[in-house]
């Protein structure tokens, strides 16, 4: 009976920490672009608000966009490394809503991706749910934060790190077999590859080598 009545205290810890990331999430967001205007700042109209606009009304009329005529008289744009080609959250977001509304739901989905991510991976190893909460707080709302309105590849890099990390302790703690451990290591390797369509080059390299750490760290100690 006090097994179930701690597992019942723990799920509630666990949705009242949820429920609370969700709800500096939203203030957030509010601050950053009604108060604060955030969408007309540095790069996004510039860079990264058009592009992902051309990409997702390219995806609406069912064309891969090879091509984008509007910059540099005629330029690549799928084999550009910056496009967001196959970097599905901006590929998902930008194809449904218009590009105003599409950049701040993929701004709030990237900040919930990053604190429940780290919420979980820290419950994971043993924190208690006010530590997991704090420890996702601080991630979530850190620098990161900051780079929603500036350094979006900062952002597309940062967010699936915790998730990677997660895959790679679902795997170690798996049973012996590869059946088992295949679910955390393809979770691993989608975190992975969205890393590396958020910020190809430095970032990628920083990425990769982050959880290649982690995962020799990991399974030594295993």
């Amino acid at each position: 009976m006090s097994r179930v009545r701690s597992l019942a205290r723990s799920y509630r810890a666990d949705i009242l920490a949820v429920v609370a990331l969700a709800a500096c999430t939203a203030i957030l967001i509010w601050e950053r672009f009604w108060l604060w205007n955030g969408l007309a700042y540095l790069d996004i109209p510039t860079f990264y608000a058009s592009w992902y606009a051309y990409m997702g009304e390219q995806l609406r009329a069912l064309n891969v966009p090879g091509w984008n005529p509007y910059l540099f008289s005629g330029t690549p744009f799928a084999a550009d490394p910056q496009s967001g080609w196959w970097y599905f959250p901006a590929m998902v977001f930008f194809t449904v809503f218009d590009p105003i509304h599409a950049y701040i739901w993929m701004t709030a989905f990237h900040l919930l991706l990053a604190g429940l991510t780290t919420y979980i991976y820290a419950r994971m190893i043993g924190c208690r749910a006010i530590a997991a909460y704090i420890a996702a707080f601080l991630y979530e709302f850190g620098p990161l934060s900051n780079h929603v309105s500036c350094c979006l590849i900062h952002v597309q890099l940062a967010v699936w790190i915790p998730l990677a990390l997660i895959g790679v302790e679902l795997s170690v703690r798996a049973p012996q077999s590869w059946r088992s451990r295949f679910a955390g290591w393809s979770l691993t390797a989608f975190a992975l590859s969205q890393l590396f369509a958020g910020w190809v080059g430095q970032g990628a390299y920083y990425g990769a080598v982050l959880v290649a750490i982690f995962i020799f760290v990991r399974t030594l100690w295993s």
